[in-house]
């Protein structure tokens, strides 16, 4: 049953209500961007102010919350919450998952992340992850629009004066082309997304522009960055390419990056590998020059069956567009809020992170083997499988020096 207010729905903290509120700009849903004033769907740090009725479609909070005498649904089974996070829903725990890692054999970073699942437009999608071991608890909730898009990742501590980040995620033509999180304290970070043909693929750009202060205020130095991922039509990685600028303002030093990755994969589509291709040119204020060339090759060798079991819960949040874009590093995006993997041994991608029993790279400087670093490392995910080759336990070192270890245990609820 579906609850409708025609009155004043809430009206708290008001006098907390900044000068900048967001409104809706037309009726439709809540979970709708394009219903917001600021293109973004509020989240519990907003102040909202209604100037059309609105379909509450999904678990929602704000600041403060004004209706205008217009009519707010609330649909059945979702939770409406102003001056509040949303609280955790009373959902099913389909996977826990035990984290920590070892360096030097010195174990730290351990915690317990519960991931439930609930029914959201009929369908059932992870909505929620509870890191226990902190204290007080942390959730992450995750939101979907009625497409089963993601559109909304809220992280809040159990005090509600303890939030911590918000991702809005828009889409237009049900392509993402922009992606907003905002850090508590913190100026937004935008990743804007366009699309070109590339012959029978796609190219995907984002162009981030930085500038950096010293404490005196002053310009330190600027710095453009631009990742461009080239898919298949079926959203398989053909390559990724990076190119930054960066000037330094106090001496006029100028340092451009480039690095060009290309992907090779099995008759079953597993990612068996890439070549990286970087170049370093710099300027010093003096007009000296240098360049620098790099080619490192990365093979994967698999001697057991992968598990798909978080690959294929990671698929179910953030579907396979955003998830390839957020392995990829085309955004700012990680999958930490589910796995915990956020950094560790430089692997590349959930293939390595969760995947790839073995990798295996080789190291080139302009041509030449280099040897000043060790030319041939390996890097290992054991893992373990239980009866219905569900992945029950992996641990991931860098060749078996024990230097660094992560360790992971999945625990299903049968």
């Amino acid at each position: 049953m579906k609850t409708i207010f025609t009155a004043v729905f809430f009206l708290f903290f008001i006098s907390n209500i900044a000068a900048q509120v967001t409104n809706n700009i037309r009726a439709g849903y809540w979970s709708d961007p394009a219903s917001w004033s600021k293109n973004i769907v509020p989240n519990g740090t907003d102040s909202v102010m209604l100037d059309f009725d609105i379909v509450v479609d999904e678990n929602a909070a704000c600041k403060a919350f004004i209706t205008n005498g217009k009519k707010v649904t609330v649909n059945t089974g979702i939770t409406m919450a102003v001056g509040k996070p949303v609280p955790p829903a009373d959902t099913a725990t389909i996977l826990t998952i035990k984290n920590y890692t070892s360096s030097n054999g010195i174990f730290s970073d351990t915690f317990i992340r519960v991931i439930k699942n609930d029914f959201i437009n009929g369908l059932k999608r992870i909505v929620i992850t509870e890191t226990s071991t902190s204290e007080p608890p942390n959730y992450t909730v995750f939101n979907y629009n009625s497409q089963q898009q993601l559109v909304n990742i809220r992280n809040f501590w159990d005090d509600p004066a303890d939030g911590d980040y918000h991702v809005s995620i828009l889409y237009n033509n049900n392509r993402i082309v922009k992606i907003i999180t905002s850090y508590e304290g913190y100026a937004d970070v935008v990743d804007t997304l366009t699309y070109k043909t590339n012959g029978t693929n796609t190219d995907i750009e984002n162009v981030i522009n930085n500038t950096f202060y010293n404490y005196d205020s002053t310009i330190a130095f600027t710095k453009e960055e631009k990742k461009i991922l080239t898919i298949s039509p079926s959203i398989v990685p053909v390559s990724w390419s990076y190119y930054s600028y960066l000037l330094e303002l106090a001496n006029n030093a100028v340092t451009t990056d480039t690095m060009v990755h290309f992907y090779n994969y099995d008759i079953q589509s597993n990612l068996m590998g890439y070549s990286r291709y970087t170049t370093r040119k710099t300027t010093d204020g003096f007009g000296s020059q240098g360049i620098s060339k790099d080619t490192t090759i990365y093979n994967y060798q698999r001697n057991g069956p992968d598990s798909s079991t978080l690959f294929k819960l990671l698929l179910n949040i953030y579907g396979k567009e955003l998830l390839t874009y957020i392995n990829y590093d085309l955004t700012w995006l990680t999958i930490q809020d589910v796995t915990g993997f956020d950094g560790g041994p430089p692997f590349h991608g959930l293939d390595d992170q969760i995947k790839s029993l073995f990798k295996v790279f080789y190291s080139y400087r302009n041509g030449k083997i280099d040897e000043q670093v060790d030319n041939f490392q390996i890097f290992r995910s054991i893992n373990s499988f239980d009866n219905q080759q569900r992945l029950i336990k992996s641990a991931i070192d860098n060749g078996g020096t024990v230097d660094y270890i992560i360790f992971k245990e999945l625990i299903y609820p049968d």
